[in-house]
């Protein structure tokens, strides 16, 4: 499916394909974020149980860490690259999503992790992949409809994931080591120094309007009592 070099076989090819291929690609692709949400959230489950989810949830995740990286689709061409971009950017923006809750199965699926089975193991490293996967998009200066804005996905994973008590406990090193990425870190900050900012000029912005406002009453009354003086 993802592997062939034939556009006619590849899923891939409908990112690049017709506007009917694109919304085919879009509402699929959908399908298989909130697929792999929901069993994120089926993996502190029976024993019994177990063992299909995580191999269903692995598999679900490899893929879509693929198609997030339209470098390595096999359909790829000079012509088509850009679309292709496009097409992910779409993919990370739903994941950033609250339709999609993925960052916020992450951090249950998180929060519940003990032990570091090869198969957890594989479920963590490629969750947390994904989760990452906004902070490798390149945000253009000005977001219009045919650039789908990736900054909500960023928001997401530092109000959901950077809040999970002792994270660096349940992560094995190398995931921890891609945490603390200045690539990760900065935008990191970034959104936090902003929330920050809009949080405590809200008092402020509030007060100048309520000042505003007591302005343009007094201009008002003012203005009724030299009509009433000069009639």
């Amino acid at each position: 499916m993802l592997s062939f070099a034939d556009q006619g076989y590849n899923f891939c090819s409908l990112a690049v394909g017709t506007s009917e291929d694109s919304k085919t690609w879009a509402c699929q692709t959908r399908r298989m974020v909130s697929l792999c949400s929901f069993l994120l959230t089926e993996c502190n489950y029976s024993q019994e149980r177990i063992k299909d989810v995580i191999g269903v949830n692995a598999l679900l995740l490899r893929i879509l860490i693929v198609l997030t990286d339209p470098k390595s689709w096999k359909i790829i061409t000079n012509e088509n690259f850009e679309d292709a971009e496009t097409a992910k950017k779409i993919i990370i923006q739903f994941i950033g999503s609250c339709k999609s809750g993925y960052y916020s199965a992450v951090r249950r699926y998180i929060k519940t992790l003990t032990k570091h089975t090869d198969e957890r193991l594989v479920i963590t490293t490629s969750a947390v992949t994904l989760a990452l996967r906004p902070f490798h998009v390149k945000q253009p200066a000005f977001v219009d409809d045919n650039q789908p804005d990736t900054n909500l996905a960023v928001e997401e994973y530092v109000s959901l994931i950077l809040t999970i008590p002792r994270l660096v406990c349940y992560l094995p090193s190398a995931l921890i080591r891609a945490l603390k990425h200045k690539s990760i870190l900065m935008p990191s900050f970034h959104t936090i120094l902003v929330k920050l900012i809009s949080y405590f000029l809200r008092p402020i912005n509030f007060f100048l309007k309520s000042q505003i406002g007591c302005r343009e009453n007094w201009l008002t009354s003012f203005k009724s009592l030299l009509l009433f003086s000069t009639n």
